[in-house]
């Protein structure tokens, strides 16, 4: 078995690496990842290490909520609402 790292995700990362669409990873959100991708996610400063033990939430990224949640963040993404613009300057 693979060795998994807890993330936050602290700022919205990118494209696909090994099958996995990175742009459905939340920002604020934490996930339990393999070693290499947390790897790539904490040097391409797009998540930080989470010190937790505590049993995780495991919902599928293609589960129905999921992909609503995402595809209502796309939306208001592409159309720059101020909730969003917001967001980009605070960092």
């Amino acid at each position: 078995m693979l060795a998994e790292v807890r993330v936050r995700i602290v700022k919205q990362p990118t494209g696909e690496v090994d099958g996995v669409e990175l742009w459905k990873l939340i920002e604020g959100r934490t996930y339990d990842v393999n070693a290499s991708l947390a790897t790539l996610l904490i040097v391409s400063q797009w998540a930080e290490p989470v010190a937790d033990d505590r049993p995780a939430l495991v919902v599928p990224v293609d589960h129905p909520a999921v992909m609503e949640l995402l595809d209502r963040r796309r939306t208001r993404d592409r159309a720059g609402s101020p909730r969003s613009r917001r967001r980009r300057s605070d960092q």
